[in-house]
């Protein structure tokens, strides 16, 4: 399952959604707005195979590895 958190463009949801591809987001279908990193690393242990997807580097940290979901950190304007 892919999951994009809440600064990811509405537009690349829609888009993923548009080629068939399971998408939540956080704010939107996962956990509420604003909620905090570490809270969103609980989240994703809930879930199976998550695919995160985030553009805060503040997710680039050995301590939320875990082998339940996997973390892509875009570094894009």
């Amino acid at each position: 399952m892919i999951v994009l958190d809440e600064n990811i463009l509405d537009g690349q949801r829609v888009l993923l959604e548009a080629w068939g591809i399971a998408v939540r987001q956080i704010g939107a279908d996962l956990a509420g707005k604003g909620i905090p990193d570490e809270k969103i690393a609980i989240e994703l242990q809930w879930l199976r195979k998550a695919t995160f997807f985030t553009r805060d580097a503040g997710f680039f940290r050995r301590e939320l590895c875990h082998r339940r979901y996997a973390i892509v950190v875009l570094n894009v304007r």
